[in-house]
């Protein structure tokens, strides 16, 4: 697990000592208050500190017009969290999941891929996160009845979908914890002859999705 405070450089031994100082005492004043105040936004002593943490993270999704589930991850979550805002941005890192369905009593299968946007942004504040990822959903190797079915190296969602991710109260980023959310699938595109399947199947609101995170501890 990492954990950076960013502040402006000091000149000379010096600076480097205050800097050190400062760095432990606000390191040591997150992990102390994590539990009474796990913001992280700290003082307006604070403003220009940054917080950075990594997680694992593992979850599952499920789709409603499918009516079925799938695993996601294991994954990573790099987070930096302004400690005087409480903003936070993270960078998602997700493998391949592996989607399973049946239609008309028929097995289909899929790789999913979700593909961020830009970092998810958010906040956290009074212990509760609210933070938005945008990903790419994008399938591949598909198959009913274990037949493959062609869809092209670029079948995925025509706009991206955006997921909103809350956590619960007294959320620690010194430990992690859950987030949850609810979100739309769009409709896909370049899907070759398939997409009028797929987008029958697939698409569509009241999606849900779980996310577990877990400090990294290297």
């Amino acid at each position: 697990m990492r954990n950076r405070i960013r502040r402006g450089r000091g000149t000379g031994l010096p600076g480097r000592i205050a800097i050190g100082l400062l760095t432990l005492a606000l390191t040591l004043t997150g992990a102390a208050t994590a539990s009474a105040d796990p913001t992280g936004r700290g003082s307006g002593d604070d403003v220009g500190a940054a917080l950075t943490l990594t997680y694992n993270l593992s979850g599952s999704s499920y789709v409603k017009k499918t009516d079925s589930s799938m695993a996601l991850g294991p994954g990573t979550l790099t987070t930096t969290i302004d400690l005087a805002t409480g903003n936070l941005s993270g960078e998602l890192s997700m493998p391949s999941a592996q989607a399973s369905f049946a239609v008309l009593g028929i097995p289909v299968t899929a790789q999913v891929d979700m593909v961020p946007v830009g970092p998810a942004t958010g906040t956290l504040v009074r212990g509760v996160v609210n933070a938005t990822a945008e990903v790419y959903i994008r399938l591949s190797n598909v198959r009913m009845g274990g037949l493959p079915i062609l869809t092209g190296p670029h079948c995925q969602t025509r706009t991206p979908a955006v997921i909103p991710l809350v956590s619960g109260p007294n959320f620690n980023p010194l430990q992690g914890g859950d987030l949850t959310g609810a979100y739309t699938i769009p409709e896909f595109d370049n899907c070759l002859l398939t997409g009028l399947l797929i987008n029958q199947l697939v698409p569509g609101p009241d999606n849900t999705i779980t996310l577990t995170l877990h400090r990294a501890t290297s």
